[in-house]
C-alpha cells in the first residue's frame, strides 16, 4: 500500500489552500487501489475530491475536514470502498474537544478497554498504523464500545457535539 503524503500545492486565493495526498482504496474484494484526494480548504467551507481509475467523486462542501471525510467514505462504502487513511480506521476517531478545536483534522486511538492514547495521535490523512480500514457505522460502533469499555464519562459539551456529529451523520445519509 503506498505512504499517503500530503503536499501543499498553493493558496490559488486568499483564505484558500488546496493540495493533494496519495491514498489508498480497498474494494469489497479485498483489492487494493490507488487514488489521489484533493484537500480544498476555502474558509468556511472544505471540499474533498478523490480520484482512482477513471472515477471522480466529491465530497459534500462541509464546515469541517472531518465532516467532509465522512460524505466521501459514504460514497465511496455506496461504492464499495473503504478509505485507507487514520481518518478510516477502525480505531481512530477524533475526541470531541480535537473535533471542535481542529475541524478533525487530528484523530486519536481508542483501544477497548483504555483510556485514550494519547501517544498515537494523527493527521487523519496519515497512513493507517497496526489497525484496519472500517465502515463508517463500524468505526462508530467501535468508538462507543470504547466509551462503554473505559471509565471515561463524558462531559454535557462532549455529549452534545456527539449528538450533533451523529445527526448530521444521518442527515448525510439522507443526500446520497
Amino acid at each position: 500500500m503506498k505512504t499517503p503524503t500530503a503536499e501543499i500545492s498553493g493558496k490559488s486565493n486568499e483564505g484558500t489552500e488546496q493540495y493533494d495526498v496519495d491514498l489508498a482504496l480497498q474494494a469489497a474484494n479485498g483489492e487494493v487501489v490507488s487514488a489521489i484526494l484533493t484537500v480544498r480548504e476555502e474558509h468556511p467551507n472544505t471540499l474533498l475530491i478523490i480520484k482512482f481509475h477513471s472515477e471522480e467523486i466529491v465530497s459534500g462542501s462541509e464546515t469541517t475536514i472531518w465532516d467532509a471525510l465522512l460524505s466521501l467514505r459514504k460514497k465511496l462504502e455506496a461504492r464499495g470502498f473503504l478509505i485507507c487513511c487514520a481518518g478510516g480506521q477502525l480505531d481512530m476517531s477524533p475526541l470531541p474537544m480535537s473535533y471542535h478545536m481542529s475541524g478533525g483534522h487530528i484523530v486519536s486511538r481508542f483501544i477497548l478497554g483504555e483510556r485514550e492514547d494519547k501517544t498515537l495521535r494523527q493527521n487523519i490523512f496519515d497512513p493507517i498504523v497496526n489497525g484496519k480500514p472500517a465502515s463508517i457505522e463500524d468505526q462508530r460502533a467501535h468508538y462507543q464500545a470504547w466509551l462503554a469499555s473505559t471509565a471515561y464519562r463524558p462531559s454535557l459539551g462532549d455529549k452534545i457535539l456527539t449528538a450533533l456529529i451523529e445527526l448530521l451523520g444521518k442527515i448525510g445519509a439522507r443526500l446520497i
